[in-house]
């Protein structure tokens, strides 16, 4: 008797993980996808842990893990913010690597991403340097001024100098 009430929570709290997991995966449906935070905070902890485990499962779409991704921007919290972190450094994808230094910069605040994101300015992805500058121009240090001074002088086309803002279009 005992066994079987263990066998009966056990599969109650699976279905329930499963549920949640389905869930999330509707949430990331549709040809013409946004992001709802609110839709993605509604799922609470489990649903981050399952947005988690769908953008590092393999066997989904690219697509999809790509949107789950993203949606984990609407948990703010160390788990998700070392989630992108490590993605930073096993990822050569540019686009991914791109995606998620937006997801970092829209969700913390730029100088407790400093020491991360200097780095990146010698990237050889134009695109990427641009994030990262635009990124770093809200950070007050002489590192992060010395890193954009670098790369501003680096920069030979005018439009990645006006990407970048360090000129307005006129």
């Amino acid at each position: 008797m005992k066994r079987l009430m263990i066998l009966c929570l056990m599969t109650v709290a699976s279905f329930a993980q499963a549920s949640v997991r389905d869930e999330a995966l509707n949430l990331l449906q549709g040809y013409e996808w946004e992001l709802n935070e609110a839709q993605v905070q509604a799922l609470g902890a489990a649903g981050k842990s399952a947005l988690l485990d769908i953008a590092g499962d393999p066997s989904l779409a690219g697509f999809i893990r790509e949107r789950a991704a993203a949606s984990l921007s609407a948990f703010a919290d160390d788990e998700v913010r070392k989630f992108y972190l490590d993605r930073l450094e096993t990822t050569v994808s540019p686009t991914i690597r791109r995606r998620t230094v937006e997801a970092l910069c829209e969700t913390w605040d730029a100088t407790s991403l400093e020491s991360t994101l200097i780095p990146m300015l010698k990237s050889d992805d134009t695109r990427l340097k641009v994030i990262v500058a635009n990124c770093l121009q809200s950070v007050d240090s002489d590192a992060a001024r010395a890193a954009l001074a670098e790369y501003r002088i680096s920069i030979r086309d005018s439009w990645e100098l006006n990407a970048a803002g360090f000129r307005k279009v006129n």
